[in-house]
């Protein structure tokens, strides 16, 4: 899985490119939105531990990494809960499109899937072409073994997902 920080490295540049088309919006607040909010989807991870503690049972799926806070749905939800804080709307979008570019990522790496229409069907989708490695999350990621995989994780990242972000960023202040 990609990381929360570049997830939110993506966001942030979602939230960069709201700032230039919405002049008032300030750009730290955008950039901060897009971050969070970007890595929120993987708050899971506790969800997992949950479900590697208590039982090993497929009915727990929903609530393992890439499930249902990686469903479409929560996107809108997190959004119709905004407008109670920001009426205006743009902070809103941010939250959106930062939200569903941690999925569209997420389908560009892995080999389980993405849940993205739970809680309707548990089927998980991916990509075909899934060129961003995942950096192992272990104890052990310290270890000789492990400084390969972990170094080709963060390698891949960089070259797909940082890259992408900042050519996003640069491109919205040049047009």
């Amino acid at each position: 899985m990609p990381t929360p920080i570049s997830h939110g490295i993506f966001g942030a540049a979602i939230g960069a490119i709201a700032a230039r088309v919405v002049p008032e919006l300030p750009v730290w607040q955008a950039v901060a939105t897009g971050a969070l909010s970007a890595a929120l989807p993987d708050i899971d991870v506790v969800f997992e531990l949950r479900h590697a503690i208590v039982a090993k049972s497929s009915r727990y799926r929903v609530f393992t990494h890439r499930g249902i806070t990686h469903s479409l749905f929560v996107a809108p939800l997190l959004v119709m809960l905004m407008r109670g804080f920001d009426a205006s709307g743009p902070l809103s979008a941010v939250v959106f499109w930062g939200y569903q570019s941690h999925l569209l990522l997420d389908l560009f790496n892995g080999r389980d899937g993405v849940a993205l229409l739970l809680p309707f069907t548990r089927r998980r989708y991916r990509f075909r072409w899934r060129p961003i490695r995942s950096i192992p999350l272990s104890t052990r990621v310290l270890q000789p073994s492990y400084l390969g995989k972990v170094s080709a994780g963060v390698a891949s990242e960089v070259a797909w997902i940082w890259s992408c972000a900042a050519i996003l960023a640069a491109l919205t202040y040049v047009f």
